[in-house]
């Protein structure tokens, strides 16, 4: 399991930053874990491996880093085994067959915001994972995520409002909503209790 939790790890863009428990409650959500102590564990053997840095920000807080190296690996792996699709690597061919999508319109340097086509084409209601990161303009059709189970808006995608909220709680399926607090949404519609299999928002 620790090499499909390193796998997962494909999601975040290159040099992304990101944290202990961000990481490892996201593995939990996805069922390769059950306890937050054994990614935890996973997360520090797979720093001391060198496959990811522990670094400290500004404030002196720890977060973690890709070894460049391994997540070019991590990246091609994800693809070759249908694990993660990112927006930035799909082609048509494979566009109808996707069930972790990450929309990774995100440029570390500064870049300009890509314009993914192929996501036109994609089957969404096979997708059941969607992490979506803050450099990602496109608006997502959740009305046609049926089968999604895990939504994770990463940090601060203001193009969502209250509207797309009350659209997430069609989506039956739902159990695990990362993310809200980043967003333009102000409010939980009463809707929400329809999310019978809810277990994190």
């Amino acid at each position: 399991m620790l090499k499909t939790c390193l796998l997962y790890c494909s999601v975040y863009p290159e040099n992304y930053p990101f944290h202990m428990n961000d990481l490892v409650m996201r593995w939990v959500a996805e069922g390769f874990i059950y306890k937050e102590d054994t990614g935890k564990g996973y997360l520090e053997e797979l720093s001391n491996r060198g496959f990811m840095f522990r670094l400290k920000d500004s404030w002196g807080m720890p977060y973690y880093q890709m070894n460049p190296m391994m997540w070019n690996f991590l990246r091609w792996k994800s693809c070759e085994d249908n694990f993660i699709s990112c927006s930035s690597d799909i082609t048509l061919p494979y566009a109808c067959r996707i069930h972790r999508l990450c929309i990774d319109d995100y440029l570390v340097d500064g870049g300009e915001v890509q314009v993914v086509d192929t996501l036109l084409e994609l089957d969404w209601s096979q997708i059941r994972s969607l992490v979506v990161f803050e450099g990602a303009k496109r608006c997502v059709p959740f009305e046609r995520l049926e089968r999604m189970r895990v939504l994770d808006l990463q940090y601060h995608h203001h193009a969502l409002g209250n509207q797309h909220v009350k659209d997430i709680c069609g989506l039956l399926s739902m159990r695990h909503i990362f993310g809200l607090e980043g967003t333009g949404i102000s409010e939980i519609p009463p809707e929400i209790a329809r999310l019978h299999h809810l277990e994190t928002l």
